[in-house]
């Protein structure tokens, strides 16, 4: 494969990479606001007697994992939804029940949130409401990084320009035809013979000239070698 090859499946590569993060990125129904934060997104909040943080990722890539931290001095449950602010079409609900140990004490939870298989590159908005012995709502934005279109589209990619080398490797392989160069046919100067006289190609007997064929083993004398130049 040439490198005209190589540049048209890297270009084709980085057209659908842009494709995906720009072009399919216009078509949802999402606040477009830019987010130069490439850290992770950790809010503080003090209550009455509590302290709610939280970590959310800035950047999803598949799989979001949300770490929240509450000390409270009560003991007790509490109930945390983290929803996407479009009816949950784009990400899995998560609705958990955790038991706080009180005492002031710092209890820590990991809830996980996945995009749906229609989801598409972009940024998003999400609010998280936790209730019980408290309530608190927190709405937030990150964005998707990648979700299972574009996944599948990369995959997608990679595949068919795989499959393209290899359809051109085997097909050039079946188009060279080696060919065993043969050795090129010598011929002994005639000088030296009598005059009237020629040396057969083939059996160098001496043969009368002007022979079509030696008599000897039958071989095509040349029309070039059928007379004695020295005669």
């Amino acid at each position: 494969m040439n490198r005209k090859t190589h540049l048209s499946i890297f270009v084709f590569i980085l057209s659908l990479l842009a494709f995906s993060f720009i072009g399919i990125n216009s078509l949802s129904p999402r606040d477009q606001v830019p987010n130069n934060n490439n850290q992770d997104i950790s809010i503080s909040q003090t209550l009455a007697n509590k302290t709610v943080s939280y970590q959310f990722p800035d950047l999803i890539w598949i799989e979001a994992q949300i770490e929240i931290s509450i000390t409270s001095n009560e003991s007790g449950q509490v109930y945390i939804v983290i929803s996407d602010n479009y009816a949950n079409i784009y990400f899995n609900i998560v609705n958990e029940t955790k038991t706080l140990t009180g005492n002031n004490q710092t209890d820590t939870f990991i809830l996980k949130t996945q995009p749906k298989i229609q989801t598409l590159p972009g940024i998003y908005q999400f609010t998280i409401t936790i209730g019980g012995l408290f309530n608190y709502t927190q709405t937030y934005e990150s964005i998707l990084g990648m979700g299972y279109i574009l996944m599948f589209i990369l995959i997608a990619a990679f595949a068919i320009s795989l499959i393209v080398i290899i359809f051109k490797k085997s097909k050039i392989s079946e188009t060279v035809d080696y060919v065993t160069p043969s050795e090129p046919t010598t011929y002994e100067s005639a000088e030296g013979l009598p005059a009237g006289k020629i040396k057969c190609p083939k059996c160098g007997s001496q043969i009368p000239e002007g022979l079509t064929f030696c008599p000897e083993c039958g071989e095509r004398i040349p029309e070039f070698l059928r007379y004695n130049a020295s005669s």
